[in-house]
């Protein structure tokens, strides 16, 4: 199955989702922006979990993931840490953003709603943020089960059923409506990114996949669906190889 990813306008702290994930980089201890936003309707539960915790401190690609307790429409926020400021590039965004996916899906959340880590104090351009995120979220949620296989009641191989899949994730921007232009940016870059993460998911399962399986027929095969537009295919037969 595959999680569907959207761009809209809303407030994080509103947003109907079972998962809202916020973020801070390395060394903050208080939070501004939609993670602030999020902290103080939660009645800064974000603050003080910063304050005593030994095991978070924003390094990149650490979570921690908190109960709202009915403060927010959200049961859950993932905090994923972006690592040191005068670091943070590309990379570490798609590494955030792998890293807070994965951490919903032991919540078995359904529907996550994100920020679009960068976008803001981080100052990475609006389409680039959201491609990052877009990419990174996709990826960290793929998994090859393919081929694996499990024993039913009667010891009979069966296919092994999916890990815990996330149906939707939102990229949530506010007050979008006062910029329409970064509005059409993100989605653009959304789109841009999951067009990537869709041509490395196809190169993951043909690579993890066993090569009695992948023959240079279905490799043939793979290649011609990429025909067309900007891309040209051409299968070489044996003869042609041997010319």
């Amino acid at each position: 199955m595959t999680m569907e990813v959207t761009v809209e306008s809303g407030d994080i702290t509103q947003v109907q989702a079972d998962v809202v994930v916020v973020n801070l980089f390395e060394g903050v201890t208080e939070p501004s922006g939609g993670t602030g936003a999020v902290d103080a309707a939660l009645g800064h539960l974000i603050t003080d979990e910063l304050a005593q915790s030994q095991a978070f401190k924003g390094k990149l690609g650490d979570t921690l993931c908190l109960h709202t307790h009915g403060k927010l429409p959200a049961r859950w926020v993932v905090l994923v840490g972006l690592g040191k400021a005068e670091k943070f590039d590309d990379t570490a965004i798609r590494r955030a953003s792998a890293a807070a996916i994965q951490a919903c899906k032991t919540l078995k959340a359904k529907t996550v709603a994100t920020l679009v880590h960068g976008a803001g104090i981080g100052g990475v351009a609006p389409d680039t943020a959201a491609r990052l995120v877009a990419e990174g979220s996709v990826l960290g949620h793929y998994e090859f089960t393919k081929r694996k296989t499990g024993k039913d009641a009667k010891g009979e191989a069966k296919p092994e059923p999916l890990a815990h899949q996330i149906d939707r994730l939102i990229l949530l921007e506010k007050h979008t409506e006062k910029h329409p232009e970064k509005y059409e940016a993100l989605k653009q870059g959304c789109q841009l990114g999951l067009d990537i993460a869709a041509g490395v998911t196809m190169a993951r399962d043909l690579v993890w996949d066993s090569g009695n399986h992948v023959t240079p027929t279905v490799l043939a095969e793979a290649a011609r669906s990429l025909n067309g537009g900007a891309i040209s295919v051409k299968i070489y037969n044996q003869e042609d190889i041997e010319a």
